[in-house]
């Protein structure tokens, strides 16, 4: 594993006497090095174990995952802002078809032309879903495009896929692939394909399944944004379990604490929290976003100058922004 660290790049850094009211922001270039890929993963629990140790360890926590040395949020994707290029691929068989009609975000016209020409029509409806369409829960979109391509794939599924129809896959940021899901899910998140772990393997293309009866671009800013980043910091404490009943649906209720200052989270915090950890936010108020921004200025209620300001910060001694960009 070759990493290339922030404190190669700057001055002083290291030296305990410094204490400076900005940090600068730089990436971390993450590359394989090994050829031997072996790991154990133990879903749904705090670790992961690497055979042989190419990669940072890293747990799974609160659906993300985290640095095991600082429990700093490791996003799946290795950007978060800026230009990407998207291929959605659809595995044409009746079924599939048969979901994309069931989609009701589409017109009867696309449903009228998926039935002659699927691809014209999928790109016409990924067209449309530009950074107003994909962010419109935001009052503005964060600085993020997008450039689609489309294809068709005549495998039944993504399993099936031949290497000549994935040569190309590297040339993407992220592929969608159009097809069922188990359980009739909506979406599966961002995963390394053909495995899905380690999440730190960058020669592997990483790739979303999105169920075509649930296609939309709500779905796909979830799908590859939202479910980019841990839904909580690593610090934060669960529990205990409360659901609760409303209208005949059972609600999760399980209070989320900072444990720092007692506070329980609310909604608006957690989807501030992904703003935050997808480098969207402006926590100096300089007018950048930290995904652009190059250093961070100390605030009254920001002390230790991360991404994350003290009312949701669990530590405020520790780099509380994601693993791919350091802070010192």
């Amino acid at each position: 594993m070759a990493l290339t660290l922030a404190c190669a790049l700057l001055a002083g850094c290291g030296e305990e006497d410094l204490a400076p009211s900005v940090r600068q922001i730089t990436r971390h270039v993450v590359a394989p090095t090994c050829e031997d890929m072996t790991f154990s993963y133990f879903p749904m629990e705090e670790l992961t174990d690497y055979v042989p140790t190419c990669f940072p360890p890293y747990f799974y926590q609160h659906e993300g995952y985290f640095l095991a040395s600082t429990r700093q949020a490791v996003p799946r994707l290795e950007k978060t802002c800026g230009a990407f290029r998207i291929l959605f691929l659809f595995f044409d068989t009746e079924a599939h078809r048969d979901l994309l009609l069931q989609n009701p975000t589409f017109s009867e016209q696309t449903k009228s032309q998926i039935q002659t020409d699927v691809r014209s029509a999928l790109s016409w409806v990924v067209l449309g879903y530009g950074p107003q369409q994909v962010f419109s829960h935001r009052a503005s979109p964060p600085p993020v495009t997008f450039l689609y391509d489309v294809k068709v794939s005549l495998q039944g599924s993504s399993s099936s896929l031949a290497d000549e129809e994935t040569a190309d896959f590297k040339n993407y940021d992220a592929i969608v692939f159009l097809e069922a899901l188990p359980g009739d899910a909506a979406g599966s998140g961002v995963l390394r394909w053909p495995v899905n772990h380690p999440i730190f393997r960058t020669d592997e293309p990483l790739v979303l399944r999105i169920n075509p009866r649930a296609l939309s671009a709500g779905l796909f800013y979830n799908e590859l944004f939202r479910r980019n980043v841990p839904v909580y910091l690593a610090q934060y404490h669960v529990g205990p379990p409360t659901f609760v009943e409303e209208n005949g649906i059972l609600y999760n209720r399980t209070p989320i604490t900072n444990p720092r200052n007692g506070r329980v989270l609310s909604g608006e915090d957690f989807r501030v929290l992904s703003d935050m950890l997808n480098g969207w936010h402006d926590v100096d108020a300089d007018g950048i976003p930290e995904c652009q921004d190059t250093e961070i200025d100390a605030r009254p209620d920001n002390v230790d100058a991360d991404w994350v300001p003290d009312l949701l910060d669990p530590e405020l001694d520790q780099d509380n922004g994601p693993f791919v960009w350091t802070r010192e």
